[in-house]
């Protein structure tokens, strides 16, 4: 029984050992943050630099409106029920329409 308690703290620290190793490898290998931020520097100089030629852009033709799916205008000043009926009615519209 004493075996297998020193066989189990023995794997157990080990792995701890070796997980230890491991972070403090992939610390050492990453890049310092003056040196990214040297490099960051040398990108927003080289790019403050260069200049720039303006380009044309032509804008999209504006949509034409549609005049079979126009947008009710929002209502003035409905009651809420009546409002609430109208919702639903289209509700029941689209329902019907997607069933069918």
């Amino acid at each position: 029984m004493k075996r297998l308690i020193l066989l189990a703290v023995g794997i157990f620290g080990l792995r701890m050992l070796l997980q230890r190793r491991r972070t403090q490898a992939a610390l050492d290998s990453a890049p310092d943050a003056d040196d990214l931020r040297a490099k960051l520097d040398e990108t927003r100089a080289t790019e403050a630099t260069a200049v720039a030629e303006p380009v044309a852009v032509e804008e999209p033709p504006a949509p034409e409106p549609a005049a079979e799916e126009s947008e009710p205008e929002p209502p003035a000043k409905k009651k809420p029920a009546a409002r609430r009926k109208e919702v639903h009615a289209r509700a029941r519209e689209a329902m019907d329409e997607l069933s069918s």
